[in-house]
């Protein structure tokens, strides 16, 4: 390559970063922003209560509304493979239900197979909730999903 070339390179990346780092500068005025474990971050309005405790979230024992379905949760897929061969299994799907429904940190705390921790979590981050609130304000709130996985119902 070019010296040309490279030195093109660099006097474009560093002007991105100034444009990045001034439309970054002034969203931190405009909200408060909340870093997930994701590696993103997520800008909350100033009418949105940000979590005291265990980072960014509440746990549902500590709010006053849990978050609520909207509309109908997507059932998780079959795994193909599993059904395949026949098996069956279980998984426990947690995340986070966001200040704005959505959902978010979706992770398997276990499952009998991966497979199965896979589709629930493809399932999850489709979920879209009524979030829950403390103070009459929507928070951030984290849950659980138990999934069973059965050849009769597949």
């Amino acid at each position: 390559m070019k010296t040309s070339t490279l030195l093109i390179i660099v006097a474009l990346t560093s002007a991105l970063t100034a444009v990045l780092f001034r439309a970054y500068s002034r969203s931190q005025s405009l909200c408060q922003c909340v870093s997930s474990s994701s590696d993103k971050t997520v800008c909350l309005s100033p009418d949105t209560t940000v979590p005291k405790s265990i980072g960014s979230y509440y746990e549902k024992e500590d709010v006053d509304t849990e978050p609520t379905v909207e509309g109908f949760r997507t059932a998780p897929r079959y795994p193909l493979e599993m059904k395949r061969l026949g098996l069956s299994g279980k998984a426990v799907i947690s995340y986070v239900v966001m200040a704005d429904g959505c959902t978010d940190q979706v992770k398997v705390e276990k499952a009998t197979h991966a497979a199965f921790g896979e589709a629930g979590v493809k399932a999850v981050k489709q979920w879209r909730f009524e979030p829950a609130t403390k103070g009459g304000k929507p928070v951030n709130c984290r849950m659980a999903a138990p999934m069973t996985f059965s050849m009769t119902d597949a």
